[in-house]
């Protein structure tokens, strides 16, 4: 599954092998954001930092990076799906980790005690709703 993190805060997610090649399947054209593949949270290993599958990192402009960060989070206590956009500010490589159950379960998983991650000043976690668009084939 892949999904498209806009700058205006939503989060689209999308079955496809190429979902963004075409935008339109993505978020509308005239949305900025970033397309990623959605890593499940089992693929990332907390205690040690380390991601399974570095091809679902991506590079983020500067500019979107700005935007991302300055999204304000969903409150908790929604039982809607949700992603944690992972960041790290000074390389501007970002993973998106999910789906999770609700916003309340993306906080849990980022701020667990064993989370070198978060425990790494340079990284930041955004908690995002997410919208599943299934796509026709």
């Amino acid at each position: 599954m892949y999904v498209f993190v806009s700058t205006g805060g939503s989060v689209c997610a999308v079955a496809s092998a190429h979902p963004f090649r075409d935008r339109g399947t993505g978020g509308p054209a005239e949305e900025h954001g970033i397309g990623m593949l959605l890593c499940g949270p089992d693929a990332v290993d907390r205690t040690t930092g380390a991601v399974r599958d570095v091809a679902a990192f991506v590079e983020v402009e500067p500019t979107v990076l700005l935007a991302l960060l300055a999204i304000p989070e969903h409150s908790a206590g929604r039982d809607e799906p949700a992603v944690a956009l992972v960041v790290h500010r000074g390389s501007r490589r970002a993973i998106a980790v999910g789906p999770f159950d609700s916003p309340t379960e993306a906080r849990v998983w980022w701020a667990s005690s064993i989370n070198r991650l978060a425990a790494n000043p340079a990284m930041a976690c955004l908690v995002l709703l997410l919208t599943i668009n299934p796509v026709a084939p």
